[in-house]
């Protein structure tokens, strides 16, 4: 148990985790964020950024807010704590061709984006930072 670990300071990072990692995501500048990714889902995200750059493709991205930040699930396993975080937003994703026209998405309009965040941390690491582990969307 670590008696320093607040839900409201530990959601205020999440909230501001999830913009940086959206953001980093959406302009291929995926080396910025490896710190606060797992392997696994900084692999996931360097194949599908990897295969926009293949395809000629750019990822025009407007985070536009988030909604809500809620706490669904805190697992403790011996010295690892992962905590599951609902993340509501809204944002405009258009992905483009080489041309610049949009193949995906919509310019008129705001989507709601629903996406559960696994973030996990060592009890006893001396290092503050929280790592993504598992990325899901609704």
């Amino acid at each position: 148990y670590d008696s320093t670990f607040s839900l409201n300071k530990f959601l205020s990072g999440a909230k501001k985790a999830y913009e940086i990692i959206i953001k980093s995501y959406a302009s291929g500048e995926i080396n910025k964020i490896k710190k606060l990714l797992e392997s696994q889902v900084f692999l996931a995200f360097s194949k599908k950024v990897n295969l926009r750059k293949k395809n000629k493709q750019t990822l025009d991205h407007t985070f536009v807010s988030i909604k809500s930040a809620d706490i669904k699930k805190i697992d403790l396993k011996e010295n690892i704590v992962d905590i599951v975080v609902k993340f509501v937003s809204e944002q405009v994703n258009l992905l483009k061709n080489n041309k610049g026209k949009i193949i995906e998405g919509n310019n008129d309009y705001i989507e709601n984006h629903t996406d559960y965040w696994t973030f996990t941390k060592e009890l006893k690491s001396s290092n503050p930072n929280w790592k993504l582990v598992v990325t899901k969307s609704e």
